[in-house]
Order: structure tokens, then sequence, then C-alpha cells
């Protein structure tokens, strides 16, 4: 008697056994592709300085809004620079190991503007940023005033930011159309600057070569 003859089914493939879970992975991707641009766009680059308004020559014209909840504030301002110097700056020296570098700048701007808290920065070939408030040795029993200089004339800052973003009037004298702005660094000796970057916080910064 003739034994009936076995015919081999081959097994499915691996792609074959899974492609409904394959399947279900798809949306599951595409929703991680979505929540990670929302945290991109809304997280990331509002706290990182994504949008630079940087210049090729001494001026920069500066132009940015903020918004503060429902209110929305714009910044327009002309930010030139002056002279930038190593040396001696009144009573501040530099630390052992630094040098002190004093950069001027001219800005310009309407008297209705908001240009009050801005932070003044100088980076190096390496994109290293170095700010005002440390690196210097007082003579004496001075402060260092220079640790926090504002972008605005002493006296006439204009109009000033609530918490809410709010614009109060302007406190002082009227703030005058064109004025100068000193800021002095102490960086690590034998370090170049190459700019100056002025912001009032992230995403957007103005940035002149030295």
């Amino acid at each position: 008697m003739t034994e009936p003859q076995r015919v081999a089914i081959a097994s499915p493939t691996w792609w074959r056994r899974n492609r409904l879970a394959l399947a279900a992975l798809l949306p599951m991707l595409a929703l991680a592709v979505g929540a990670s641009s929302f945290r991109y766009a809304t997280i990331y680059r509002p706290t990182t300085f994504s949008q630079g308004q940087i210049s090729s020559t001494a001026s920069q014209h500066f132009v940015a809004s903020e918004s503060f909840g429902e209110v929305t504030i714009r910044r327009d301002v002309t930010i030139s620079l002056t002279s930038i110097a190593t040396d001696r700056a009144g009573s501040v020296t530099a630390a052992p190991g630094a040098t002190v570098h004093v950069v001027e700048l001219a800005f310009a701007a309407a008297p209705e503007v908001p240009l009050t808290q801005c932070v003044i920065e100088l980076l190096d070939a390496d994109g290293r940023v170095y700010g005002t408030a440390g690196g210097k040795v007082m003579t004496g029993t001075a402060r260092d005033a220079t640790a926090h200089p504002e972008c605005t004339p002493p006296g006439a800052p204009g109009p000033q930011l609530d918490l809410d973003g709010t614009v109060l009037p302007p406190a002082g004298n009227p703030r005058p159309t064109s004025w100068p702005v000193t800021a002095t660094f102490a960086m690590p000796a034998g370090v170049t600057p190459v700019a100056v970057r002025v912001h009032w916080g992230p995403p957007h910064f103005a940035q002149l070569p030295l």
C-alpha cells in the first residue's frame, strides 16, 4: 500500500506573522513625529537662540515681536558697533588670567519702543558665550557697576514691561532717539572675541561682528 505523499507547507515569514502589529505602528509613528515636531516648534525653539538677525557689518536693524499671553510687543531698534578696546575700564581690571574688553555700542529707536532688560554678550570663534558679570576685579571697595549694563540711557529708560507683558508708561525723562551703551567683559587671556550679541531673551537676537 502506497503511503500518501506529504507536502511541505512553508511557515509564514516574519513580516507576514507580524503584519497586523506593523500596520498598527504606522499611526503611532506618525503621532510620535507630530509630537516631536510640536515640542521642537513650541518648546525647544522658543527657549534657544534659534532666530538670529546676524549682520556682516557694524550695524544691525533689529525687529522682533515677543508674546506674553494675549499681549504682543514689538522691538524695533538699530544697534551699531562704535568701538572695542582691550584696556583697563576705570576701576575695573581683569582677574588673573583674563583680559578686559570694553565694547561701545550705539542704539537708535523711537521713544515708545520697550528696550529695558536687555543682555549683551561676546562670542569667541568657537561659539562660546561670555557675559558681563564675572572675571573682573574692583579696586578698593567699589562694586562692579558694569556687571549688568542697560541698553537704555540712565534716567530715561523709556517704556518698561510688567510681568504680564503690559507696556508701562515711561519713567523718568523722555528717552532720546539715539544714545551710547557701554559693556565691559572679562575673557580668558588669549581668547579673541569675534562678535557681540544683544537680546531680550530667546529665540531672537542681534549679532554684530567685531
